[in-house]
């Protein structure tokens, strides 16, 4: 609650009555708010406010916690998703050039598959 001259706010700065006219909501602790509202209800609605303060500011904090863990995980998705596409290349890679490899030995096997079938029709 602020403090405005010396008096502490309760509600706001100044409230119109049915007449237009405007009547202060300052009160000094121990006297009486304008408008036949007590002090004990005015104590009351001040301990209601700072319970629902006190719950929720864990709340808030638990809010800011989300989004950093959203913001966290966005970035380890996005690493994530990097190093897939690295890895891709790279097996792209690795395969061309087992396949590269592989083809001099494929076409000995297809000529010696070849001989094979010449001698055996020879016998």
């Amino acid at each position: 609650m602020g403090k405005v001259g010396g008096k502490k706010r309760v509600g706001g700065a100044k409230k119109a009555d049915a007449g237009g006219e405007s009547t202060a909501f300052t009160s000094e602790i121990g006297s009486t708010v304008s408008d036949g509202a007590s002090i004990g209800d005015v104590g009351a609605i001040r301990k209601l406010i700072q319970s629902l303060t006190q719950n929720t500011n864990p709340l808030k904090r638990s809010i800011d916690f989300v989004n950093d863990d959203i913001e966290s995980m966005n970035k380890e998705m996005e690493f994530w998703r990097n190093q897939n596409l690295d890895q891709k290349a790279k097996y792209q890679i690795e395969l061309k050039n087992t396949e590269e490899s592989l083809q001099p030995l494929q076409n000995k096997l297809a000529e010696i598959e070849e001989q094979v079938k010449e001698k055996k029709l020879k016998i």
